[in-house]
């Protein structure tokens, strides 16, 4: 017989819904919830805990009704955003909700307001700072392939470790940008702080910020072996 490895306790709360009782069902166990609507609903033990469900399913019709985007590029979005920040049976919780990366937006109309309409099939949701939550100060709508990489992973494709910094076969190094879809050539440099510098210019003039705090923290950050 398979060992439990969930467990939820009466009273307890999970977005909308309060434990009752948990139970058996088949080859499963569940949970008996009410839900702050006043409905009462039973709920797998995985998609309570997980996040995956929040409410009796009113917090859904709620939404649809509300703004009708459900199914959208946006909402999916957003929806992905709470999955990574709330659900610990996501596989990309280990580098968000894990790490203490939060998503502040408590619904998708909160989101919309703040954030709009995706511009085009290619911007994706960044965080200015990597190590900060999910919200308005701190998000915007990126084409930019650079930085949407360096907010997953740096790939063995990466010579520098810096967003938009490459060593070519001669020693020397490039510092491009990508804007609008477009690849944006901004030099050759002998110096590798210089191109990180003049990348860290080019990130205030096209998008208002930077991925790092200031092009000195680009260059330590690469430096660590």
């Amino acid at each position: 017989m398979t060992r439990r490895k969930l467990f939820v306790e009466p009273g307890q709360v999970y977005g909308m819904l309060t434990v009752v009782y948990e139970y058996r069902a088949t080859n499963r166990w569940k949970a008996r919830c009410i839900c702050d609507c006043g409905e009462t609903t039973d709920v797998r033990l995985d998609h309570l805990i997980g996040g995956c469900t929040r409410s009796c399913g009113c917090l859904m019709r709620t939404f649809h009704i509300s703004h009708g985007k459900t199914g959208s590029p946006e909402y999916r979005i957003f929806a992905a955003i709470q999955q990574r920040c709330e659900n610990r049976l996501n596989k990309a919780f280990v580098n968000y909700g894990a790490v203490g990366v939060k998503c502040l937006w408590q619904n998708f109309a909160e989101f919309y307001e703040d954030m709009g309409e995706r511009p085009s099939t290619k911007h994706t949701i960044e965080r200015v700072n990597t190590k900060g939550h999910y919200c308005k100060e701190n998000c915007v709508w990126t084409d930019d392939r650079g930085l949407q990489n360096f907010n997953r992973k740096l790939t063995n494709k990466n010579t520098s470790g810096r967003v938009g910094v490459s060593l070519t076969p001669s020693g020397n190094w490039v510092a491009e940008i990508n804007k609008d879809g477009k690849k944006i050539y901004l030099g050759t440099y002998q110096s590798f702080e210089i191109a990180c510098k003049i990348r860290y210019d080019a990130e205030i003039k096209y998008y208002g910020f930077s991925a790092f705090e200031d092009y000195n923290d680009a260059g330590e950050s690469v430096r660590e072996d």
